[in-house]
């Protein structure tokens, strides 16, 4: 009589951890921003600095998505379909939280210069026909 132990295969841990996934996952999300700033883009003061990294990060980290949860053989076996998965789902919380707070983080240093033309000065930038993209790829998330 064979016990269910012995009919099922041995498991191998994936070579990679979550937390070596987590420090790649990053390095691959930060790459994209570094090749700009080898571009002689303009320089940006240190806010408009930090919010650009992060739009270009979180941009790069949604576009890593896709192999995590696209269960891909080639992938899986060096993540391992648990840790690629979990990190697919904090990744993405994340990656929701910042896309949601990015308009209110281009608007936030309004009210600390001039608290009365926040309002006013907020609705023209929305309403401005550059952000308009913007502005709807917001709403349909």
């Amino acid at each position: 009589m064979s016990t269910t132990a012995a009919l099922l295969p041995p498991t191998k841990k994936p070579p990679l951890t979550f937390g070596r996934m987590l420090v790649l996952y990053i390095i691959i999300a930060t790459i994209p921003y570094i090749y700009s700033l080898t571009q002689g883009l303009e320089q940006r003061p240190l806010y408009e600095s930090i919010l650009t990294f992060c739009n270009i990060a979180f941009f790069a980290g949604m576009l890593a998505q896709y192999p995590l949860a696209g269960r891909i053989n080639a992938v899986t076996q060096i993540t391992g379909l648990d840790n690629g998965m979990q990190l697919h789902r904090k990744a993405g919380e994340f990656i929701a939280i910042f896309f949601f707070l990015h308009p209110f983080l281009i608007w936030a240093p309004r009210f600390i210069v001039s608290p009365r033309r926040a309002i006013p000065d907020g609705w023209d930038t929305f309403m401005a026909g550059e952000a308009s993209t913007g502005v709807y790829a917001w709403a349909l998330m």
